[in-house]
Order: structure tokens, then C-alpha cells, then sequence
């Protein structure tokens, strides 16, 4: 999307609302070239429902806009595809926990010029201690391009944590059936907390 920007973040103590608003620009393309000057416009909001003890139940919303200008949108569109227009892109999440069971899930739509990509997951987290986790989940993507596979994938991982819960390191194996054929993936990665 873009990486220079504003956002205004509201969030009142003890209130259990998130909100965030943005303007952004410079979408930058190598070798460091910006490819168009239109702004992406974004909102985020999300409202904690339930938070007591070791129940927590949230609920959030996301709106994006931004004018395109002969753009490429290779996870989208064909690779190849110059795209002008409209984009408007739109989702809603939901998150519960439990004690050490957390469930979530997302729905996320894209509007370009009147055609139609989306994508969904569920997962279920299982913090088996303060520094392990285990994963299932199910994830969907339906994109615009007719030649790329939109099969389901079925995933099941592993996370840990490290150093202070600061670095955090996930594994996971997934599985998709297209057609009768079976389509393996493993991803490892890490990630380090700086907060």
C-alpha cells in the first residue's frame, strides 16, 4: 500500500475503543521511485465488547480508498495489467478469548472498478504455556485473476516465544486440494517485538 504517512490514533483509557485514521502516500517501487501520487486513505476502528478476567471478546472494522493511476496489483490482477480506478477495500474482524483458547477471524473485500477480490480466515490458538503456541486455522483468498488458484489452504502451526516474550518465532505446514491434487507448504518466520 503506501509507506509514508499521518494517522491519528484515538484511544480513551478504560473505554475499550480503538480508532485510527490515515492519509498516506509514496508508494514506493524499485529503485526507489515513486509510482503515483494519489493518497490511500484509511480508518480502523475496533471496540473490546468483553474484557474481564480471562474472557475477552473484540470486534473491529477497516475501510481503505485510494485512486488508482496505472497501477500493477500482481496479488489481485494479472501481473501484466495496468489498473486505473477506483479502489475501495473493506473488512471485519472478530476475536474471542478464552483462558488460553483465542479465536479469530477476518474477512477482507476489495473493490476495483466495479470487480471483486476477498479473502477469509479463522484460526484457533492454543497458548499451551507463556512461551507456546499451537495453531489451526483455515484461509481462503479469491483474487480477480482467472489463472491463479483460489483453493482453501488448511493450516496447522507452532509458534515460540523467546528472550522476554520479544521474539517470537512461528512455523507452520499447510495443505491445500485442487482439484485432487495436493498442494504442501511449509513457511518458518520470525518476528521481534520492539514494544
Amino acid at each position: 500500500a503506501r509507506m509514508i504517512g499521518v494517522q491519528y490514533l484515538y484511544q480513551p483509557e478504560n473505554n475499550g475503543l480503538h480508532l485510527g485514521v490515515g492519509v498516506f502516500n509514496a508508494n514506493l517501487t524499485p529503485p526507489g521511485n515513486n509510482s503515483d501520487q494519489s493518497f490511500l486513505y484509511t480508518l480502523h476502528t475496533s471496540y473490546n465488547l468483553l474484557n474481564r478476567n480471562s474472557l475477552l471478546a473484540e470486534t473491529g472494522l477497516s475501510i481503505a480508498y485510494r485512486k488508482l493511476d496505472n497501477l500493477t496489483l500482481p496479488k489481485i490482477f494479472d501481473p501484466t495489467s495496468l489498473i486505473s480506478g477506483d479502489d475501495l477495500r473493506f473488512g471485519f474482524e472478530t476475536l474471542l478469548k478464552i483462558r488460553k483458547f483465542e479465536i479469530q477471524a477476518e474477512y477482507l473485500e476489495a473493490e476495483i472498478n466495479q470487480q471483486k477480490a476477498y479473502g477469509y480466515y479463522a484460526y484457533l490458538n492454543c497458548n499451551c504455556s507463556d512461551k507456546n503456541q499451537i495453531i489451526v486455522a483455515y484461509d481462503k483468498f479469491v483474487d480477480i485473476n482467472r489463472s491463479t488458484n483460489d483453493a482453501p489452504w488448511l493450516i496447522a502451526g507452532y509458534n515460540h516465544l523467546f528472550l522476554d516474550n520479544k521474539v517470537k518465532l512461528m512455523m507452520d505446514f499447510r495443505v491445500q486440494d485442487i482439484e485432487s491434487t495436493i498442494n504442501y507448504m511449509f513457511n518458518m518466520q520470525g518476528q521481534i517485538f520492539f514494544n
